[in-house]
C-alpha cells in the first residue's frame, strides 16, 4: 500500500529482448526501490522455465502459464 507497482507483462522465459530490457531495469533496481516503486514481471512461462532463465533478477518474476493475469489485465 505504500509503494507503486510497475507490473510488466513479458513473453516467454528466456526471451532475448525481455532479458535485455529486464537487465537494464535490474541495474537500476535500487533507484526504483529508493523511489518507492516495486518492480514485477509476469511471464507466460511455467515456474520451472523461469528458474532456469530469469531467477537472477532482483525483483519479482511471476509465472503465469495459463495467462490468467494476462486476461485479468486485458493483455492478450
Amino acid at each position: 500500500p505504500q509503494r507503486l507497482v510497475h507490473l510488466q507483462f513479458r513473453r516467454f522465459a528466456g526471451c532475448p529482448v525481455c532479458s535485455l530490457h529486464l537487465g537494464s531495469i535490474a541495474r537500476r533496481h535500487q533507484e526504483l526501490v529508493d523511489a518507492g516503486i516495486r518492480e514485477a514481471a509476469v511471464f507466460h512461462s511455467p515456474r520451472e522455465e523461469l528458474l532456469i532463465h530469469d531467477a537472477h533478477f532482483p525483483f519479482d518474476i511471476i509465472p503465469d502459464p495459463d495467462r490468467d493475469l494476462y486476461r485479468e489485465f486485458g493483455v492478450e
